[in-house]
């Protein structure tokens, strides 16, 4: 099956090639492009088919189009390099209809790559011409030059006479300053690195470029080099993905308050700090209204006291005898079929006693089913007759050395399938309860077939072993299943090559117990 991959270039070269001299009319020119197409996983695509378009931009990255050509049938080396001329392959776009029509001189230019893997063309990035493609303006030219550089100075002669000194000439103007230059393009520093994972190897990607293997770089097997975590555990600070690492106990660092009782003194472990708590409490001032104090309650006289201080009596709030029973705590209790609440009257319950326990139990039996009724309320069905028997009569291929299921799905005539525990579409048994069954299975086979009695898909007996000629053979076995086991019926033939058959027969079961 093959994969989706999206694929880059690295390593590519600019070339500019003058083919002939400057001296001759016509020069055909071009630019050589070299390039090695990897997939995403640095892989290189040897022997690749690609289509490869290239587009000559004006001014800026996103400018005038001024010429486009298409490279078709591209095929990359056994290394993956693929190497082109552009301005050799065919016009398809752009101001210009041929490459020898582009003004190099007019404005910046920009070359933009796009490759096309499978079915559509993907944008490998646009860059600018540097200084060498511009050779291709000069290169068109056959005017002649400008006058070369001042040759070498010759000889000094003797010296002359020294004459009259001349009159000091005029400061000639200042030139002007020329123009300032396009600024650059600011899209290409707009770019971003981020670390990719693919098939559990990370690499190191730019955004617009290519993309290298890291993992190399850590998890080689030296904890010393690696990125760390610092972890914390009950007052042990240590680092990470190190078993040997110092581990540093911190509890000498954290501080805790202590108070003694005795003295009330409040302090804070590892300094000298501290601060007394005498004059808080019991600071014999004659006022109890400053101290700390408890309440307690005595059961007996039901009364409430705070220490230090004032008490109160609840007896009034419980049995206070003001003949209002509302304001009371109760219980209830129950005397034969009578509810009553303490202090209070009591009901009748006999009404709501219906004999509901005085029920009847009744078992029927028809030809089919046993039924077990209670009087007044539900009734199950019990023992009722688990046994199928299906046949089989059709065509398989049967696979060399492989276990093929057999689906005996007629349930027809002398078929059939009591408590519905057999389906002759999912074409297996399955068990309503835990016991014990027994099945039996008749087939005409050819020689060298086998017959397997499988338990929820799996091989559980061969009942009919290897048979060694044509006929009928018939195949039982006694097992013990648990409730809801699938049961169905498999054959298998290893004659050294696959076959057809038309399978005719039976599948039964019953339980036994």
């Amino acid at each position: 099956m093959m994969r989706n991959i999206k694929f880059f270039f690295s390593v590519f070269v600019l070339m500019l090639v003058i083919r002939n001299s400057f001296g001759q009319a016509g020069v055909p020119a071009g630019i050589n492009y070299q390039a090695v197409a990897r997939d995403s996983y640095g892989k290189e695509l040897a022997n690749t088919d690609i289509d490869v378009r290239f587009s000559i931009i004006a001014q800026n990255p996103l400018g005038t189009l001024i010429y486009q050509e298409l490279h078709s049938d591209v095929i990359t080396s056994k290394y993956g390099v693929f190497s082109l001329v552009i301005g050799k392959g065919i016009p398809i776009g752009g101001i210009c209809s041929s490459f020898a029509e582009v003004q190099w001189a007019d404005s910046y230019h920009y070359l933009k790559v796009e490759v096309k893997f499978e079915s559509s063309f993907i944008d490998m990035g646009t860059m600018q011409f540097m200084a060498v493609p511009y050779a291709l303006y000069a290169s068109k030219s056959l005017e002649p030059g400008p006058a070369g550089p001042k040759g070498d100075p010759g000889i000094q002669g003797p010296q002359g006479l020294q004459g009259p000194a001349g009159l000091k000439g005029d400061t000639g103007p200042q030139g002007l300053t020329g123009a300032k230059g396009d600024p650059g393009d600011p899209a290409t520093d707009d770019q971003t690195l981020s670390v990719v994972n693919v098939d559990g190897s990370d690499y190191l990607a730019i955004s617009g470029g290519n993309q290298v293997k890291i993992s190399n770089i850590e998890k080689d097997g030296d904890p010393a080099n690696e990125i760390q975590d610092l972890t914390l555990n009950s007052d042990k600070l240590k680092v990470t993905n190190n078993p040997n690492a110092t581990e540093w106990d911190l509890s000498p660092y954290r501080q805790n308050l202590t108070y003694d009782p005795d003295t009330r003194i409040i302090g804070i472990t590892g300094t000298s700090s501290s601060i007394s708590l005498s004059e808080l409490k019991n600071d014999d001032d004659a006022s109890s209204t400053n101290e700390i104090q408890a309440l307690s309650f005595d059961p007996s006289s039901k009364i409430l006291s705070l220490t230090n201080s004032a008490s109160a009596d609840l007896s009034s709030l419980k049995d206070d005898a003001d003949a209002n029973p509302t304001n009371e705590i109760q219980s209830l209790s129950l005397a034969s079929d009578n509810l009553s609440i303490s202090g209070s009257n009591s009901v009748s319950l006999a009404a709501y006693k219906d004999n509901t326990d005085n029920q009847t139990l009744t078992y029927s039996e028809t030809s089919n089913t046993k039924t077990l009724q209670i009087s007044g309320g539900n009734s199950v069905t019990i023992d009722n007759k688990v046994a199928f028997r299906a046949g089989i009569n059709g065509s398989y291929n049967i696979p060399d050395d492989l276990i093929t299921d057999l689906n005996f799905d007629v349930l027809t005539d002398n078929y059939y399938s009591d408590g519905s525990y057999y389906s002759n579409t999912s074409v297996f048994f399955k068990t309503p309860y835990t016991g014990i069954y027994a099945f039996n299975v008749s087939l005409k086979l050819l020689s060298g077939f086998s017959v397997i009695l499988e338990v929820n898909g799996n091989q559980y007996e061969t009942i009919i072993n290897p048979v060694s000629s044509n006929g009928v053979y018939t195949g039982n076995i006694t097992l013990k299943l648990s409730q809801n086991d699938n049961v169905n019926i498999a054959v298998y033939q290893n004659q050294g090559f696959p076959m057809s058959f038309a399978f005719i027969g039976s599948f039964s079961g019953f339980r036994v117990y």
